[in-house]
């Protein structure tokens, strides 16, 4: 296991088509000096699509984060993690459709906690729609985790899965962040951390906001009948199964059989909890790690086909390119092409 002394942060990556005539900068332009954060580290990029920015605070234990997108078209970003890293995350405007990594679809709502672990591979992908978004985030040290092991055990799950640096992505339920919770974060965005107790106080209020989230989810276990906890965990037994053996033949008989239920109630049960049939999935976690061996290796389509469980290269073209909006050969290309911000 790994002890991660200092938190992680979030880089992003844009695909190279998306950068033309794209500029990047350390200082935020005159116009948006109304969001700026005392003492943050930025990174502010423009281009075609509008433009965004990032401001970070760090400590050794945490650091807290806040981005802003203001798009004039819609935009596909990929986003990962320094090393694995488990953060609290509140999208303060706009919704975010994101590809977590192998954990596979997930909406970000308004006004949310979500509680992620996010490995760096492989990158999750942001689909954002022309508007704004503004995004608030923690990342948290081992130490600092260390301290929240005991509040719930699906918490235990995403710490261990930072410790092992799982290349599996993790969520924990999503809730709504009470008026409290918004109000904090607009305190922290007006504490000078280089006054003499501005990283205390920062940090004093990442400890009210962790409060409020497992308040929330203890509340939320208090709540759930025996029964759904037995199918929630029945499905999630069918996922990992899912997700270990992708590049194997996989038939919806045996997964039926694997979760004790006939084959319309896993269907429409899995679909209601992560948002994709069972066959949906098996595709996105072939596809996803197709991706990534495309960018990683030197391995020709054709082995890569067969490496993720796919039997036929033209039909693995046809869905990767669905998923892609570009052929596997020329996602190779635009991943060596693209620069990192």
């Amino acid at each position: 296991m790994v002890n991660f002394r200092v938190p992680g942060s979030i880089q992003f990556y844009l695909p190279g088509k998306t950068m033309t005539n794209e500029e990047q900068r350390y200082l935020l332009p005159t116009a948006f000096a109304k969001y700026s954060i005392q003492g943050a580290h930025i990174q502010y990029t423009e281009g075609p699509f509008g433009c965004y920015f990032q401001q970070e605070i760090s400590d050794r234990d945490w650091t807290f984060g806040w981005i802003n997108f203001f798009l004039t078209r819609s935009l596909q970003v990929h986003a990962a993690p320094t090393h694995p890293m488990v953060s609290l995350q509140v999208v303060l405007q706009g919704e975010i459709d994101i590809e977590l990594g192998t954990y596979g679809p997930a909406l970000l709502s308004a006004q949310q906690f979500n509680f992620i672990y996010t490995p760096p591979l492989p990158r999750s992908i942001c689909s954002l729609r022309k508007g704004n978004y503004e995004i608030a985030y923690f990342s948290f040290s081992s130490s600092f985790l260390e301290s929240f092991l005991e509040l719930h055990p699906r918490f235990r799950e995403i710490y261990d899965a930072q410790q092992a640096e799982s290349g599996t992505a993790d969520m924990l339920p999503a809730f709504s962040i009470p008026p409290m919770g918004i109000d904090i974060l607009y305190k922290i965005r007006m504490i000078n951390p280089e006054d003499t107790l501005g990283k205390f106080n920062i940090r004093r209020y990442i400890h009210d906001i962790l409060a409020l989230y497992f308040m929330a989810l203890l509340q939320e276990k208090k709540t759930v009948s025996p029964y759904k906890e037995e199918l929630e965990n029945a499905l999630h037994h069918v996922k990992e199964y899912i997700r270990k053996n992708y590049q194997s033949h996989i038939a919806i008989p045996k997964l039926s059989q694997l979760a004790g239920m006939n084959t319309t109630s896993l269907e429409k049960g899995f679909k209601q909890l992560y948002a994709r049939t069972p066959r949906e999935y098996l595709e996105f976690c072939r596809i996803q790690q197709a991706a990534w061996l495309l960018k990683n290796t030197q391995q020709q389509v054709k082995e890569i086909t067969y490496a993720v469980g796919f039997t036929d290269p033209n039909y693995f073209s046809q869905v990767f390119r669905k998923h892609f909006n570009v052929t596997p050969s020329m996602y190779r290309k635009m991943e060596a092409s693209a620069e990192k911000f």
